[in-house]
């Protein structure tokens, strides 16, 4: 057992400084079924044995044939005294495996606790030593962490979500930290509150505040919900795009299902508006779809995740044009082409737009 433990402890020490991390990069070594691997206390067991156990008993076992050998009694204080020996060495093992292993048994549970979210976990100090400088670190970690969650749920709540983990995660390379970004087909949703400028003039501010917060909430819901984000809010308007930063299979039918919704989520809206005293709430809604640029617009110091180009106009102008045709919801030709039929799109006319030369279908759905 000598022999093993002179040939384990060097491949062991090159096992952990040379292989093991080229090998397994990544760590979770645990993780693998190939070998089984002794545990820290087995260590400190086996140390025990073959430091004190194998010793005393080939120095006992010695002075015994030593005493035999020439004719002399055995010596019970020798036993007594080599095994008094063995219960202290092995108990002053257990207590130092104690004392190493249930800090780190302590740090694992709270890293997991942490792993899966709870980033106000600490775990107690009761040392100076390395394990009490890991401890330290670790409960900097976890304040650490605890700011960058607030951090990215604020960030959230400024931006879209989508958007937060587009430009933190796969974006961050090409569109995260740096002013640009790329052409691609989208459909862009404006909606915009009837006379809402002759509306809050008669309102108190406060009252104006808490009866847009609620609309902006009620259609935010719709929108996400079909995999869209809100880009912007343009004081009582709304600006929703379909198909970026993540790609849609459909980002026309999705943009038209959350405009459904809005209407439906309008009429609950409004019950709660009349029961409040507050104004009831009419709309515009113009959908068009078409390439935009879509990325990170700005300066170097403050930049803005938007989508720029003639797609974003023609979709404000049909938004507009709601209030010429008495409805509620107008799509261009370039949408409808993408929408399956059985929404049973209704033709409104061959409109002119403002800033186009020629004329372009105008769609809408009736309501039921």
């Amino acid at each position: 057992m000598t022999a093993w433990t002179l040939c384990y402890l060097p491949i062991e020490i090159l096992n952990r400084t040379v292989l093991l991390p080229k090998v397994f990069p990544e760590g979770h070594i645990s993780r693998q079924n190939f070998s089984v691997r002794p545990s820290f206390k087995h260590l400190m067991l086996y140390c025990f044995m073959v430091s004190s156990v194998f010793p005393v008993i080939i120095l006992l076992s010695s002075l015994i044939s030593v005493q035999i050998n020439n004719g002399l009694a055995i010596n019970r204080g020798v036993i007594f005294v080599s095994v008094l020996l063995l219960i202290i060495a092995f108990t002053i093992t257990i207590s130092l495996s104690n004392l190493i292993l249930n800090p780190l048994k302590n740090l694992t549970e709270a890293s997991k606790r942490i792993q899966s979210g709870d980033y106000k976990t600490r775990v107690g100090i009761v040392t100076a030593d390395e394990l009490g400088l890991l401890a330290d670190s670790f409960n900097d970690m976890s304040d650490s962490l605890a700011e960058k969650e607030f951090m990215r749920d604020t960030f959230g709540k400024v931006v879209d979500p989508e958007v937060r983990d587009y430009l933190m995660g796969n974006g961050k390379e090409s569109l995260g930290t740096t002013l640009g970004g790329e052409t691609r087909e989208v459909t862009v949703l404006f909606c915009d509150i009837r006379s809402f400028t002759a509306m809050s003039e008669k309102m108190e501010a406060s009252a104006v505040v808490q009866l847009l917060n609620k609309y902006f909430t009620a259609f935010g819901k719709c929108i996400t919900a079909h995999h869209g984000i809100i880009n912007k809010y343009i004081g009582d308007a709304i600006m929703a795009i379909f198909g970026a930063p993540v790609s849609s299979n459909n980002s026309a039918k999705d943009a038209l299902d959350a405009a459904l919704d809005m209407r439906k989520a309008l009429v609950e809206v409004n019950k709660d508006f009349e029961a409040e005293g507050l104004p009831q709430l009419k709309f515009g809604i113009g959908i068009h779809t078409g390439p935009v640029f879509a990325g990170t617009i700005g300066a170097a110091n403050r930049m803005e995740y938007t989508v720029i180009g003639d797609t974003v106009n023609t979709a404000s102008r049909l938004e507009s044009l709601c209030k010429t045709y008495t409805t509620d919801l107008l799509l261009s030709e370039a949408s409808a082409e993408r929408i399956d039929e059985n929404n049973e799109l209704d033709f409104i006319a061959d409109a002119q737009i403002r800033g186009k030369t020629d004329t372009m279908k105008l769609y809408t759905v009736r309501k039921k």
